[in-house]
């Protein structure tokens, strides 16, 4: 937390999975720079639509897609808590480590549907 910024909270994370949840259509999630926030709830979701991959492959595919993408802890430490995923997010986040510097992430798309399945991404 900084003086003027809003932290990310429980109930911000816990809105953006109900939100995400609500239907399949495509989705954009976006942050100020792309880099912290935004990869954290790209990754936050994939957890959630793919509840039994693991979370360093998950974590591994996110890099893949955004080699400058440096998850926000505190957004992937509360994603963790609600989806039950017992700190594995958390670790997978912790050991990808810091992305590639950038001033901004680059957009990438992360298909969680039926062309993930078509393409042996789901489990």
């Amino acid at each position: 937390p900084r003086p003027g910024y809003a932290a990310p909270e429980r109930a911000h994370v816990a809105a953006a999975l109900a939100f995400a949840g609500r239907d399949a259509r495509p989705l954009i999630v976006q942050c100020y720079a792309g880099v912290s926030r935004s990869p954290a709830m790209a990754y936050a979701l994939a957890c959630a639509a793919w509840p039994d991959r693991d979370e360093a492959a998950l974590a591994a595919e996110l890099r893949r897609l955004s080699p400058s993408a440096t998850p926000n802890p505190r957004i992937v430490a509360l994603a963790d808590d609600l989806l039950g995923r017992d700190g594995r997010m958390r670790a997978a986040i912790a050991a990808l480590g810091r992305g590639a510097e950038a001033y901004e992430g680059e957009m990438f798309a992360w298909s969680l549907g039926d062309a993930a399945d078509a393409e042996g991404l789901r489990p």
